[in-house]
Protein backbone atom coordinates (compact mmCIF):
# COMPACT_ATOMS: atom_id res chain seq x y z
CA UNK A 1 0.00 0.00 0.00
CA UNK A 2 1.57 3.34 -1.02
CA UNK A 3 2.23 5.84 1.76
CA UNK A 4 2.43 9.35 0.33
CA UNK A 5 4.35 11.75 2.55
CA UNK A 6 4.15 15.49 2.14
CA UNK A 7 7.27 17.32 3.30
CA UNK A 8 6.84 20.94 4.31
CA UNK A 9 7.67 23.73 3.65
CA UNK A 10 8.12 22.79 -0.04
CA UNK A 11 5.15 23.75 -2.23
CA UNK A 12 4.60 20.74 -4.46
CA UNK A 13 1.64 19.45 -6.37
CA UNK A 14 0.17 16.11 -5.35
CA UNK A 15 1.65 14.59 -8.52
CA UNK A 16 5.14 15.82 -7.58
CA UNK A 17 4.80 14.41 -4.05
CA UNK A 18 3.78 11.00 -5.39
CA UNK A 19 6.54 10.92 -8.01
CA UNK A 20 9.22 11.88 -5.45
CA UNK A 21 8.59 8.67 -3.53
CA UNK A 22 8.54 6.47 -6.61
CA UNK A 23 4.84 5.97 -7.25
CA UNK A 24 2.81 6.76 -10.36
CA UNK A 25 0.33 9.64 -9.80
CA UNK A 26 -3.10 9.47 -11.31
CA UNK A 27 -6.27 11.49 -11.65
CA UNK A 28 -9.86 10.49 -12.21
CA UNK A 29 -11.92 13.50 -13.24
CA UNK A 30 -15.32 13.26 -11.56
CA UNK A 31 -16.87 16.66 -12.30
CA UNK A 32 -16.24 20.04 -13.93
CA UNK A 33 -19.00 22.61 -13.48
CA UNK A 34 -19.30 26.36 -13.61
CA UNK A 35 -21.25 27.72 -10.66
CA UNK A 36 -21.62 30.55 -8.18
CA UNK A 37 -18.81 30.59 -5.64
CA UNK A 38 -19.95 29.07 -2.33
CA UNK A 39 -20.01 31.47 0.63
CA UNK A 40 -17.51 29.20 2.39
CA UNK A 41 -14.98 29.73 -0.43
CA UNK A 42 -15.47 33.28 -1.81
CA UNK A 43 -13.08 34.99 0.63
CA UNK A 44 -10.24 32.58 -0.21
CA UNK A 45 -10.39 33.62 -3.86
CA UNK A 46 -11.08 37.30 -3.17
CA UNK A 47 -14.46 37.04 -4.89
CA UNK A 48 -17.88 38.47 -4.16
CA UNK A 49 -20.74 36.10 -3.29
CA UNK A 50 -22.36 34.77 -6.45
CA UNK A 51 -19.41 35.35 -8.79
CA UNK A 52 -18.58 32.46 -11.10
CA UNK A 53 -15.98 29.81 -10.37
CA UNK A 54 -15.06 26.56 -12.02
CA UNK A 55 -15.58 23.61 -9.66
CA UNK A 56 -13.32 20.64 -10.42
CA UNK A 57 -13.72 17.39 -8.47
CA UNK A 58 -10.98 14.79 -8.90
CA UNK A 59 -9.95 11.52 -7.31
CA UNK A 60 -6.17 11.47 -6.85
CA UNK A 61 -4.34 8.15 -6.94
CA UNK A 62 -0.91 6.63 -6.41
CA UNK A 63 -0.24 3.45 -8.39
CA UNK A 64 -3.99 3.34 -9.10
CA UNK A 65 -4.89 3.35 -5.39
CA UNK A 66 -7.18 6.17 -4.27
CA UNK A 67 -5.39 8.60 -1.96
CA UNK A 68 -7.49 11.79 -1.98
CA UNK A 69 -10.81 13.22 -3.06
CA UNK A 70 -10.18 16.85 -4.02
CA UNK A 71 -12.59 19.66 -4.88
CA UNK A 72 -10.99 22.74 -6.43
CA UNK A 73 -12.67 26.08 -7.02
CA UNK A 74 -10.91 28.09 -9.72
CA UNK A 75 -11.11 31.87 -10.06
CA UNK A 76 -12.84 32.50 -13.40
CA UNK A 77 -13.19 36.23 -12.76
CA UNK A 78 -9.43 36.88 -12.94
CA UNK A 79 -8.58 33.85 -15.09
CA UNK A 80 -11.34 33.13 -17.65
CA UNK A 81 -8.96 30.93 -19.70
CA UNK A 82 -9.34 28.28 -16.98
CA UNK A 83 -12.53 27.21 -18.78
CA UNK A 84 -10.48 25.83 -21.68
CA UNK A 85 -8.05 23.51 -19.87
CA UNK A 86 -7.89 19.71 -19.84
CA UNK A 87 -8.62 18.71 -16.24
CA UNK A 88 -7.91 15.05 -16.92
CA UNK A 89 -4.20 15.97 -16.83
CA UNK A 90 -2.36 15.10 -13.63
CA UNK A 91 -1.37 18.42 -12.12
CA UNK A 92 -3.37 21.62 -11.92
CA UNK A 93 -0.12 23.40 -11.11
CA UNK A 94 1.27 22.24 -14.47
CA UNK A 95 -1.86 23.52 -16.21
CA UNK A 96 -1.48 26.93 -14.56
CA UNK A 97 2.22 27.24 -15.32
CA UNK A 98 2.66 25.40 -18.64
CA UNK A 99 -0.67 26.03 -20.37
CA UNK A 100 -1.42 29.54 -19.06
CA UNK A 101 2.15 30.78 -18.49
CA UNK A 102 1.45 31.74 -14.86
CA UNK A 103 3.92 31.47 -11.99
CA UNK A 104 2.86 29.95 -8.68
CA UNK A 105 4.43 31.92 -5.83
CA UNK A 106 2.89 30.56 -2.64
CA UNK A 107 0.04 28.74 -0.97
CA UNK A 108 -1.67 28.94 2.38
CA UNK A 109 -2.95 25.67 3.76
CA UNK A 110 -4.48 24.10 6.82
CA UNK A 111 -4.49 20.40 7.64
CA UNK A 112 -6.71 18.79 10.23
CA UNK A 113 -7.76 15.33 11.30
CA UNK A 114 -11.33 14.30 10.55
CA UNK A 115 -13.59 11.38 9.71
CA UNK A 116 -14.59 10.38 6.19
CA UNK A 117 -18.07 11.26 5.00
CA UNK A 118 -20.00 8.54 3.15
CA UNK A 119 -19.08 10.12 -0.23
CA UNK A 120 -15.38 10.37 0.71
CA UNK A 121 -15.32 6.82 2.09
CA UNK A 122 -16.79 5.44 -1.11
CA UNK A 123 -14.29 7.32 -3.31
CA UNK A 124 -11.34 6.35 -1.09
CA UNK A 125 -12.48 2.71 -0.78
CA UNK A 126 -12.61 2.97 2.99
CA UNK A 127 -15.39 3.10 5.57
CA UNK A 128 -17.59 5.97 6.62
CA UNK A 129 -16.00 7.44 9.72
CA UNK A 130 -12.50 6.19 8.90
CA UNK A 131 -9.68 8.71 9.51
CA UNK A 132 -8.84 11.31 6.88
CA UNK A 133 -6.50 14.25 6.77
CA UNK A 134 -8.49 17.24 5.59
CA UNK A 135 -6.49 19.77 3.60
CA UNK A 136 -7.64 23.28 2.72
CA UNK A 137 -5.21 25.18 0.44
CA UNK A 138 -5.33 28.46 -1.45
CA UNK A 139 -2.75 28.84 -4.22
CA UNK A 140 -1.50 32.23 -5.39
CA UNK A 141 0.17 33.16 -8.66
CA UNK A 142 2.50 36.08 -9.34
CA UNK A 143 0.61 39.23 -10.16
CA UNK A 144 -0.06 42.82 -9.35
CA UNK A 145 -1.22 42.11 -5.80
CA UNK A 146 1.32 41.87 -2.99
CA UNK A 147 1.72 38.19 -2.20
CA UNK A 148 0.10 37.13 -5.45
CA UNK A 149 -3.42 36.61 -6.76
CA UNK A 150 -5.52 33.64 -5.63
CA UNK A 151 -6.23 31.27 -8.51
CA UNK A 152 -7.38 28.10 -6.74
CA UNK A 153 -8.86 27.02 -3.45
CA UNK A 154 -8.90 23.26 -2.92
CA UNK A 155 -10.42 21.16 -0.18
CA UNK A 156 -9.34 17.54 -0.08
CA UNK A 157 -9.82 14.49 2.10
CA UNK A 158 -6.74 12.26 2.17
CA UNK A 159 -6.97 8.63 3.21
CA UNK A 160 -5.41 8.65 6.69
CA UNK A 161 -3.89 5.19 6.13
CA UNK A 162 -2.09 6.31 2.99
CA UNK A 163 -1.05 9.93 3.50
CA UNK A 164 1.09 11.62 6.12
CA UNK A 165 2.72 15.00 6.66
CA UNK A 166 6.36 15.40 7.68
CA UNK A 167 7.74 18.71 8.93
CA UNK A 168 11.29 19.60 9.83
CA UNK A 169 11.40 22.17 12.62
CA UNK A 170 14.15 24.50 13.80
CA UNK A 171 14.64 26.68 16.84
CA UNK A 172 15.08 30.33 15.88
CA UNK A 173 17.63 31.03 18.59
CA UNK A 174 19.96 28.21 17.49
CA UNK A 175 20.26 28.87 13.76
Amino acid sequence: MPMVRSEFPALLSFSQEVEQIGYRPGTVLLEVTESAVPMSVDHYLGLQPGQLVLRVVRLRTADDRPIALATSWLNLIRFPDLRDLDYTRLSLYDLFEEDLGLTIVRAVQRISADLATPQEAEALTSSTGSPVLRLSRTTFIAGDQRGGMPIEHVEAAFNGRMYSVETELYRDDVI
